[in-house]
């Protein structure tokens, strides 16, 4: 799964170094989508590093729309929202 996804209008990517592993992002995600708070059905996915304790893995699924409640739901800067063709600042 990636790690970056984009459309014409917007870019976001998963910054690892920054993810607590707290999940908001799921529980955001889920509840716009599904109306209903379940990580199970987010378009991003958090998940342990089993080969690096402490340290998580996030990944957009190929569903992601890059609507952006994720990155407003993420109080730890792991996901980076960017206009596509913008000088790189943040949305």
């Amino acid at each position: 799964m990636p790690t970056v996804v984009s459309t014409a209008k917007k870019r976001m990517e998963i910054i690892p170094d920054n993810c607590v592993g707290c999940h908001l992002c799921e529980i955001a995600c889920s509840y716009v989508k599904f109306g209903e708070f379940n990580p199970t059905m987010a378009f991003v996915e958090i998940q342990q590093d089993e080969e690096n304790p402490g340290y998580w893995k996030a990944e957009f699924t190929d569903q992601c729309d890059v609507c952006g409640f994720c990155y407003a739901a993420c109080h730890y800067d792991a996901i980076k929202l960017e206009k596509v063709g913008n000088s790189g600042s943040s949305t």
